[in-house]
């Protein structure tokens, strides 16, 4: 009988228009055998039985080399990597399938998939990765036809041809109970890491797409192969691309400075149209006669369709606005708190009905309508390595595809060939005092959100795969060098006196805890249902909240700790990066994409003249310092109140630019002279998939 826990290895490893034999150990490309030594053979092997992830040096002597081998490892292991980028025709530089990781290891990039062998010779061509999977299939049909762990017994044709029919009756009935899916074909588009920001189908076996690449942002045309590859002269991201070939493009970034306009390029003659301001998204009709949008007004998101008629308004942020086929309505990713990426699915028909398809996702990016009227997106349950799934209209959610790396879908076109990103992303956390920066990220998703005034005790919070579905909220000693996890959740603030937290479930944004940092002891804030997008410590007994209720527009509140009732402020709007004055007279935030400061006391308002971001008061009140982008990449500068002066007093410069995406939160004690930030990188690779049903 053997172990019924037993299985045997996989046989055959495609990847690309190459495959691994293990049993054999050969390598073959579109058929023809690649003759590779044994030690690179073993670093190929070694990296695809774990792609996507890193494999340190360390890991990959111990599997060369075994303990008591003495041979020159750095000299041995480089030869070995050389090798084998030669045989595969890779680059160091510009990496199609093997990264270096500096100091660290190596990566395998380019999508796996692992098919087990059938005893017939598999001179193999085509490209496909790991299989694309909508549900599990039930265990037992799956045993009586694929015992993986034992070789396949010799048949009669009569015996074969019965079991093939057998097979081809079950498959089909499981393919209509469970959503199983045929192999999926990768190719690659784009073969250098670049900030991938858009991609779509051109007519003539041709695509678009807009990256940041060395330090801007290009749009590009190429074929489908990557080849025949040129640059467009456009300074924004196209976001649609109508049957005459005309491109939307949308020029300026939301809550970076500067309008957000909403043009029309011609692919033929290269003429410009603005058609909109203050629209952050959009999609043509499929006769190009209509368009929809997303409109930016004041703290509201609006979907106008057609462009000037809004038929839906969200206080959160909204991206992934598509068309349907029909033009009756539009899908698009809805995420209910603006610092956040977690989100659902929901249409909206041009008379203004709208559902939502989709439970809440930790982590939603990328939408298209797909086939048969299915909305097409891109998300994960937790952390942010995203599958492909899709969605009818009537909410029946189906897993198209899972990868070793996250997702993210671009475009779809008609006949279900799909654009995809391959995203390398994670968020550094750097602090420094004086000056002198160190990293001190800990795991993949590291993210700033205050510092004590002593610059002491730093806040954070891990929302990536390592944070898992709660996330985990951390403070950092910096003196001992020292982090700890105090609880899970996002964190927003700490106290004055450093000693307590609050952090709120991102599962219910409508729950705060406030934990005690010494003793560890949590405390649950009342709730009514009052949906918070952030919150600070005020006066004793008392937080300062932003956030709404159902169906509510955005507002500005006090609230009772004890007792949890909520008490707008009178002659207050609604405010985002909301910085408190440390004798809790002062408000400042941004409002209208603009800097505000309010005087809590007498409701008087100053405008700052500048595009900025509030960060922290001063410990005497007289300054607000704030995050800008102008004139250097970024900057904190110090605005004093009676002066009416700006200041420099940092300049942040991210490290590796080639991947930078910006940053996601900065906080800072200029008094002791301390800052922390964390900055976004994200590396993709554009690919044209064929075979998703």
């Amino acid at each position: 009988m053997g172990d019924a826990g037993y299985h045997k290895p996989p046989e055959v490893i495609r990847f690309a228009a190459f495959q691994l034999r293990s049993d054999t150990r050969e390598l073959y490309k579109q058929g023809t055998r690649i003759r590779l030594q044994i030690k690179p053979f073993q670093v190929l092997e070694t990296l695809l039985e774990r792609p996507g992830e890193l494999v340190t040096r360390e890991e990959l002597r111990n599997r060369l080399w075994p303990s008591g081998t003495f041979v020159d490892f750095e000299s041995g292991l480089n030869t070995a990597i050389n090798r084998l980028r030669a045989a595969l025709g890779d680059s160091a530089e510009e990496p199609r399938y093997i990264e270096t990781l500096p100091r660290l290891g190596y990566r395998f990039i380019c999508p796996v998939q692992v098919v087990p062998r059938d005893g017939a010779p598999e001179p193999l061509s085509l490209l496909t990765p790991a299989p694309a999977v909508a549900e599990p299939l039930p265990p037992a049909p799956i045993a009586a036809f694929a015992d993986h762990g034992k070789k396949p017994r010799r048949m009669s044709a009569w015996i074969a041809a019965g079991c093939l029919l057998v097979a081809a009756v079950l498959a089909s009935f499981f393919h209509e109970k469970s959503g199983f899916q045929p192999s999926a074909d990768f190719r690659p588009v784009s073969f250098r890491g670049a900030g991938l920001i858009s991609a779509r189908f051109l007519s003539g076996s041709r695509v678009v797409y807009s990256a940041n690449l060395d330090d801007k942002r290009q749009t590009f045309v190429s074929g489908l192969d990557g080849s025949n590859n040129y640059s467009l002269p456009l300074s924004g991201v196209v976001t649609a691309v109508s049957d005459s070939g005309d491109l939307a493009v949308i020029t300026g970034e939301h809550g970076k400075g500067g309008p957000l306009c909403l043009e029309r390029t011609s692919l033929r003659d290269g003429k410009k149209t603005v058609i909109a301001e203050d629209i952050t998204g959009a999609d043509w009709t499929a006769d190009g006669k209509q368009i929809a949008a997303v409109r930016v007004s004041g703290t509201e998101m609006l979907v106008e369709f057609p462009l000037g008629k809004v038929i839906y308004r969200s206080d959160g942020w909204i991206n992934g606005l598509r068309v349907s086929p029909d033009g009756n309505q539009v899908a698009f990713l809805e995420h209910p708190v603006h610092e956040d990426d977690a989100g659902h699915v929901r249409i909206v028909s041009q008379t203004g009905q709208t559902r939502v398809l989709t439970p809440e996702w930790g982590s939603a990016e990328g939408l298209a309508w797909g086939p048969a009227g299915q909305v097409w997106f891109t998300a994960s349950q937790s952390g942010v390595s995203r599958s492909l799934y899709s969605v009818s209209v009537s909410g029946r959610v189906r897993k198209l595809s899972h990868q070793p790396l996250s997702l993210r879908l671009l475009d779809v076109s008609s006949s279900g060939r799909a654009l995809l990103a391959v995203d390398d992303h994670r968020m550094t956390l750097r602090t420094a005092i004086y000056g002198k920066e160190a990293d001190i990220s800990q795991f993949d998703f590291s993210h700033v959100d205050d510092i004590a005034h002593d610059g002491n005790v730093l806040l954070f919070t891990e929302s990536g795969d390592a944070g898992g579905l709660h996330y985990a909220a951390y403070v950092y000693d910096l003196n001992a060098h020292a982090a700890r996890r105090f609880g899970s959740g996002r964190a927003l603030s700490l106290s004055p006196d450093a000693k307590q937290a609050i952090t709120v479930d991102p599962q219910d944004w409508t729950t705060l805890t406030i934990t005690c940092l010494t003793s560890g002891r949590a405390t649950r804030v009342p709730s009514d249902g009052f949906r918070y997008q952030w919150a600070r410590f005020f006066r004793d007994g008392e937080l300062l909240v932003g956030g709404s209720y159902q169906g509510q527009p955005l507002e500005t509140a006090f609230q009772d700790i004890k007792t949890g009732k909520i008490e707008p402020i009178t002659g207050v709007p609604y405010l985002d990066s909301a910085a408190l004055s440390p004798d809790g007279t002062k408000l400042a935030g941004r409002s209208n994409a603009e800097t505000v400061i309010f005087d809590l006391t007498t409701k008087n308002m100053e405008r700052v003249p500048s595009h900025s971001e509030p960060i922290v008061w001063s410990d005497d009140g007289h300054s607000l310092f704030l995050l800008t982008s102008n004139p250097a990449p970024y900057s904190i500068v110090a605005y004093n109140l009676s002066t009416k002066q700006f200041t420099a007093w940092k300049t942040i410069v991210p490290q590796n630019a080639a991947a930078f995406a910006g940053l996601a939160g900065v906080a800072a004690a200029p008094d002791c002279g301390a800052y922390a930030y964390s900055a976004h990188l994200k590396l993709s690779r554009l690919y044209l998939v064929d075979g998703i049903t």
